[in-house]
């Protein structure tokens, strides 16, 4: 059968994948992705994404394909803003949970939903907010131009030149040595 192509939602009932994989090819921006352009310098952000979503098993889901995003950071070598792409390899299966009203709402749903923070009670997968973990997760600890060329080098040597002066500096507290 031929695989249905949807652009993304949300959310999704994964209860409707059935043997047909559902692909999805979509551009998101930062009105999908508000927590990525919470942190987005200029708070403008884009994806594309290219998903693969399948039934594993009766109650399996999974996820393959790519998240290609780029995002405004500023570099940490020269402090200027630069776009940082990312890319994120997608693979995972998730096993969806069973909804409260399968359940009395107790101790159960809630362990299920601990183990599993991307299906709500009703059911359904939030694929928006998976998508911007992966992204979120991927942007680099210390961010900097991928090579050092495209930095600023005056503001590079200005840096330098600033960490010098303060450790030539004399501590204040040097003179307390001398009290006894």
């Amino acid at each position: 059968p031929m695989p249905e192509i949807m652009a993304i939602e949300s959310q999704v009932n994964t209860r409707n994948i059935e043997s047909t994989p559902w692909l999805i090819n979509d551009q998101l921006d930062e009105h999908l992705l508000k927590r990525l352009a919470d942190i987005s310098e200029d708070k403008r952000t884009k994806a594309q994404v290219k998903l693969s979503l399948e039934r594993e098993a009766k109650n399996e889901i999974r996820i393959s394909g790519e998240i290609n995003a780029e995002i405004s950071l500023i570099c940490q070598r020269c402090l200027h803003v630069y776009t940082c792409e990312i890319t994120v390899d997608v693979n995972e299966i998730f096993t969806e949970v069973n909804t409260a009203a399968e359940y009395r709402y107790d101790e159960v749903v809630d362990e299920q939903n601990e183990e599993n923070d991307y299906f709500n009670q009703e059911g359904y997968f939030q694929l928006l907010y998976y998508i911007e973990d992966e992204i979120l997760l991927a942007v680099p600890g210390f961010p900097a131009h991928p090579d050092e060329k495209h930095c600023d080098t005056e503001m590079i040597a200005r840096l330098q030149d600033k960490a010098t002066v303060e450790e030539e500096r004399e501590n204040p507290f040097s003179v307390l040595k001398n009290l006894k």
